[in-house]
Parts: C-alpha cells; sequence; structure tokens
C-alpha cells in the first residue's frame, strides 16, 4: 500500500490519528514503600482520635485490617495498643511489614507487641498468608 492510498483509506473512513503512548515508568519496589509509608502517615495523622473511632479501647491491644488494602500494599491495616494510641500497618509487596505511628518518634508499651505479634499472625493466617 502507497502513502496516498493509506492516506485516502484515512481520509474516506475519517480516521484521525493520535500521538503514540508513551510507555509508564515503573517505579522500584523502595520507592513504593517509602510513598505508601508516607501517604499512611499523613492518613493517621488526620484521622479523629481514637475515643471518636471506638474500635478498640485503652488498656487493650487489637489489630484489625482493612477490607481494601492500601493502594501498592498487600494488606493493610490498624493496630490499637494499651496506651490508647493507634498505629497504621501495611504488608508491602516485597512481603516486609511496616508500621506507622500516629506522630514521629512514637515508641509503642514493650508489653504490648508479643501480643501484637501474636494477634498479627492470627491476622494473616485468617487473611491467608
Amino acid at each position: 500500500m502507497t502513502y496516498m492510498e493509506a492516506r485516502m483509506l484515512v481520509d474516506d473512513l475519517k480516521l484521525l490519528p493520535q500521538d503514540p503512548i508513551e510507555p509508564e515508568v515503573v517505579k522500584p519496589a523502595e520507592d513504593i514503600a517509602e510513598d505508601i509509608a508516607e501517604d499512611i502517615a499523613a492518613d493517621v495523622a488526620g484521622e479523629p482520635a481514637l475515643e471518636e473511632q471506638a474500635p478498640g479501647t485503652p488498656g487493650q491491644v487489637s489489630v484489625t485490617s482493612d477490607t481494601l488494602a492500601r493502594p501498592g500494599s498487600v494488606a493493610s491495616g490498624k493496630v490499637n495498643f494499651s496506651d490508647g494510641q493507634q498505629v497504621a500497618w501495611f504488608l508491602d509487596q516485597m512481603g516486609q511489614m511496616r508500621m506507622v505511628p500516629p506522630t514521629p518518634g512514637y515508641k509503642p508499651p514493650q508489653e504490648d507487641m508479643e501480643q501484637v505479634n501474636q494477634l498479627m499472625e492470627r491476622e494473616f493466617q485468617r487473611l491467608g498468608f
């Protein structure tokens, strides 16, 4: 087919040529995990206080998972510690679990960590991991 034949065919069919679509650049997994951690920190900072949400009570440790995982993560949710603080957690695509504290420098009570680990194991089993 010659150029003129192709041009006439395009004109007869009333087609409009489009610019080629550039391929999307894929970010490395480390950058995605950092972006997710920043997004979760921003979400946690903007959420209402724990008393207003009432998923757990101070003095009780609980783990919940989100119905729909955060973008870029395999699973996500929240942990309520005995001091009343709520921490967001997510499992990234590399299999690493990360926690995002409500405020920079927050350290959860050491007594709660063993119970949190047990609850997280149960939650992962429930989710099928």
